[in-house]
């Protein structure tokens, strides 16, 4: 992860970056909000992510920056995508990072901005690395998540059924609001450059 200077590159973009490298040459599915992007063969170099988009067949790119979490097609063990916590004392990591990262548990049930539930496997510095019930593989930025839910491993498994499915629900109803308010095509918020598409 290079020096540690204690501040926004170190602790949140550089982690989710690390993570992300794990999966060069692979699919993954990134997530930004309620939209996604699935990038083919991706690669991923000064805080870009770049692969083919899987719905249009164009090469394509993405900050880093603005992933709020990330789907590979392959798992991989938790050990590869997470790096130690590290307790800071000033600049954005003792600020942004550091409290919300603290507030993760393994074992714990979440839900971060539209996505989950999803348990929680590994904590690292600004990662979390959660499973769903299918065994997918999801992969969160804790600086990028504008609300998060986190039902304690404490509950019994019946609450945590019933958490579920009221949280899937409400995410369905979420989902179709925002299907019937976005009438527009996807391609319509693309802006194409030298044949790169950016996302934004």
């Amino acid at each position: 992860m290079g020096y540690f200077q204690e501040n926004v590159c170190d602790c949140c973009l550089c982690p989710l970056q690390c993570a992300i490298k794990q999966f060069e040459g692979e699919n993954i599915t990134f997530f930004y909000g309620i939209t996604n992007l699935t990038l083919i063969g991706i690669s991923v170099e000064d805080f870009i992510v770049s692969g083919i988009n899987s719905s249009n067949g164009l090469p394509s790119c993405a900050p880093v920056s603005q992933i709020l979490a990330f789907q590979p097609d392959n798992p991989k063990p938790q050990s590869d995508l997470v790096k130690p916590i590290q307790k800071s004392v000033k600049g954005e990591c003792a600020c942004i990072e550091d409290p919300i990262t603290n507030k993760f548990k393994v074992g714990d049930i979440v839900t971060i901005s539209t996505l989950g539930p999803v348990q929680v496997t590994a904590v690292g510095e600004g990662i979390v690395v959660t499973n769903d019930d299918s065994g997918d593989q999801f992969i969160f930025s804790t600086c990028s998540g504008v609300s998060i839910v986190i039902f304690n491993s404490s509950d019994t498994t019946t609450n945590q059924a019933a958490i579920k499915q009221d949280i899937k629900s409400n995410w369905d109803k979420e989902s179709r609001i925002f299907n019937q308010a976005n009438t527009q095509s996807k391609t319509q918020s693309l802006h194409s450059k030298n044949g790169i598409v950016l996302f934004y």
